[in-house]
C-alpha cells in the first residue's frame, strides 16, 4: 500500500494539514488507484473520463494554485474513454482497465517510460 497523501518536500512523514484538491472531473469520482509509481494516481468518474495525476507535481504547484485562487493542479493526462459512466478502474503495471455503463471494458496500455 502506498501513502498517497500530499506532503511538503520536508522530511515530515505526516500528511499536510490541508488535503490537496484534484479537481477536473465533472461528475462523481468512482475510483482512484496508484499507477506505475507511488506518486502517480489514476482516477475515473461517472463523466466517462480517466485522469492521471502526478502527485509530485501537485505538491510542487499547490502553493502556486492556492495563491492564484485555482482549484488545484490540472491532471497530467485526461482521456475520455467511455460514452457513459465508468463503474470501475484497475491498474496493473503499465495498464489501466476501465469498465463502463456503455457495456465496454477498455484497456489503456502506456509505454514503460510514461511520464505524466
Amino acid at each position: 500500500v502506498h501513502d498517497l497523501s500530499t506532503t511538503s518536500s520536508s522530511s515530515s512523514s505526516s500528511p499536510s494539514s490541508e488535503p490537496q484538491v484534484l479537481a477536473g472531473h465533472i461528475d462523481e469520482v468512482v475510483e482512484c488507484g496508484s499507477f506505475m509509481s507511488p506518486t502517480t494516481v489514476a482516477s475515473c468518474s461517472f463523466d466517462g473520463g480517466l485522469r492521471i495525476w502526478d502527485m509530485a507535481r501537485a505538491v510542487n504547484t499547490s502553493s502556486n494554485s492556492s495563491s492564484s485562487g485555482g482549484d488545484g493542479p490540472a491532471p497530467a493526462r485526461t482521456l475520455q474513454l467511455h460514452n457513459a459512466r465508468i463503474s470501475c478502474l484497475r491498474t496493473y503495471e503499465n495498464c489501466i482497465i476501465t469498465a463502463g455503463w456503455d457495456k465496454v471494458a477498455k484497456l489503456c496500455e502506456f509505454s514503460l517510460d510514461f511520464r505524466p
